[in-house]
This record gives structure tokens, sequence and C-alpha cells, in this order.
């Protein structure tokens, strides 16, 4: 299947159009300023709250130019924002797609890599046998770590995006612990005005933090291995939500990926939801379905990406396919900023 249009400009759409699927029957097609209307008043919905970080990074090892791209945060709560695993990428800017850059820097244990000021990266581990994927831990001695990753790095964004990303681009209205290295967009087009209709007709708002990884590191090996394990947080609150609207037989919205995740990742076998910082190893795909999550708003992924195998939990591959025609006939916008749909669950 081609690949839809992408989105080509980070904008807050009111127009974004939202493809409504189901197991049986034919896709519909909506606005997603109509989602409250689609939802019940009944219904919880679960949002990632993640702020995502500058995570593209240049630095030197000597005289050498290096690039890495923050992978995944290492820390058990969000404020430790020293350790993470990063990806060596080619050098070049946002114009050149990611897959084409050349192989980035060959690093070794013990490289300090320098960004400039007093910040600086150790490589402490090399964690996957092509050596492009390593640990790394942020040192500096003298001022915020946090705010200079922020003064050195700048947004992660890929070839299709017409304009330089700022920091609040990559921003959802929910954002708040900073653990993202790339946005959870699902949530970019939601605005106050849809979230305060949704709680006047009685809809349920949780919100859980999943430290959203990266999308594409531009290495197919490296791919195979995404999504990587993610930290997952969620409060005694949510928790209590969640486990009453699933005693209830209410439904269930994540909104996102990231956040259909979380969720997942906290359920037990006996079916409740826990709460607490955990990793959350769940990968879902076809072989398996959500034991928690009912429906979920998601961007429209291409076949063959981690994205699409999550969604292939919640409906058949034939069903995902038929749906992804109707949004090329119909010329949906993909990628981050682009439109969305609504796939509700088989099981």
């Amino acid at each position: 299947m081609k690949p839809l249009q992408p989105a080509t400009r980070s904008t807050r759409r009111n127009d974004a159009k939202l493809l409504v699927v189901e197991n049986e029957g034919k896709p519909r097609h909506f606005q997603l300023k109509e989602l409250p209307q689609i939802l019940s008043a009944d219904d919880l919905v679960v949002v990632n709250d993640a702020a995502t970080m500058p995570s593209r990074l240049i630095g030197k090892i000597g005289n050498q130019c290096v690039e890495i791209r923050l992978a995944l945060h290492l820390g058990d709560q969000p404020k430790n924002v020293s350790h993470w695993l990063a990806v060596s990428i080619g050098l070049g800017d946002y114009n050149t797609p990611t897959e084409d850059r050349l192989p980035g820097y060959a690093f070794q244990v013990g490289d300090c890599i320098e960004f400039g000021g007093t910040l600086k990266a150790i490589v402490k581990n090399i964690a996957h046998i092509n050596g492009r994927l390593i640990e790394i831990e942020f040192c500096s001695p003298k001022r915020n770590l946090f705010q200079q990753i922020y003064e050195a790095g700048n947004p992660i964004q890929y070839s299709y995006l017409e304009e330089r990303l700022e920091d609040w681009d990559q921003q959802t209205i929910f954002s708040g612990p900073a653990v993202a290295v790339e946005p959870p967009s699902s949530g970019f087009h939601l605005d106050w005005a849809m979230v305060l209709e949704m709680k006047k007709i009685g809809i349920q708002i949780v919100t859980v933090t999943h430290a959203t990884g990266l999308s594409t590191t531009g290495d197919k090996q490296l791919d195979l291995l995404l999504p990587l394990p993610e930290l997952s947080i969620i409060s005694k609150d949510a928790a209590e939500a969640i486990n009453g609207a699933k005693a209830n037989g209410r439904r269930i919205i994540a909104i996102g990926t990231g956040a259909s995740r979380a969720v997942e990742a906290a359920t037990l076998t006996d079916g409740r939801v826990i709460h607490g910082s955990m990793t959350s190893l769940v990968k879902l795909n076809s072989n398996s379905r959500p034991q928690t999550i009912t429906a979920l708003l998601s961007g429209l992924h291409e076949e063959g990406t981690s994205h699409w195998s999550l969604l292939e939990s919640f409906i058949s591959t034939e069903q995902l396919r038929k749906a992804y025609k109707e949004a090329q006939r119909e010329k949906y916008l993909g990628h981050e900023y682009g439109d969305l749909e609504l796939v509700f669950s088989q099981s």
C-alpha cells in the first residue's frame, strides 16, 4: 500500500479528520471535533501526559562532530534525566531522511561527548551488536542538568516537515513530566474546548505518564527492536478509575499507543490495573488482545511498522487494510500532525 501523504506542517488542525474503525462494517468518516459525540457518557478516556524532550543533540568527541538521538529514558522517575539509551545518527539536517544518513559515529565505552558549556555525556555501554545503540550518562557539575539538555538539544523531526520544529511544537495540552523523546502525537489536535465538552457529557478523563520512544532509528536492525521498553507511571487515582470502569463494563479509550501500552503493561493476569512506576515491556500484535483498553485513538500507520502491529491486536489485519485504503481514497494525511483513526477492539 502507498503511504498516506504526510502532514507537512506542525499545525493543530480544527479540521482534522477521524476514521472510526470497527471489526464489522465499513469505516465511518467524521471530523475529530465530533469525538465527544462519538463517545458515550460513561466512557473513560486515558491520555498520556508526557512532555517531549529536545532529543536531538550535536556534540564532539575531540575534533569529531557527532549526532545522537535520545531513544529511551532510563531513570526510575521523570526528574532523573541523567541516564538514557541513545542512537548514533549520521550527520545531516532534518531535510535528509533518517534512513538516508551515512552510518553514525562508532562509539566506544568511555567516550566523552561534549555538547558545549559544561554539559557532557559518558558512553557507559554499547547496547546493540551493530554499535549504534548506546547507553549514556549526562554529567554537569555546575548547572541544572535538565536545563542544559534543553539548551543543547533540538526536537527530533523528519524530512517530510517543511519548517524547523521548536520545542513547543511537540507538546500536547496535557504535557507534564518531560520523559518522551518523540511526542504522544495522537493528542496534538485535541484542545481544551473538546476536553470540556467531554466532561460536560460525563466522560471521565485520567492521565498516565508514558515515556514515548523513537518511531524509527533509520536502521532496519534496530527498528525491529521498537518499541523499546519504556517508563510508565500510573497514579493510584488513575488505576482506581480504570479498575472501576472495568468492573462496571465501561469502555476505556486510550489516546495514543503510549497510553495503551502503559495501561496494558500495568494490567495483571487477574485483570487488575496496578499503580506505580514500571517498565512497559508490552508488545501487542496480531497474536494478542488488549486486556483493558477497548478502543484506541491513533494516527494512521503503515503496515510493517510497530504501531501497525499494535493496532493488529485491536482489530483484524484485513479490516485495518480496508480502513487504510479508505483513508487513502479520502486523502487523509499521515504522520504525527496528520489525521486520526479510532479503532475499537474486536474482543
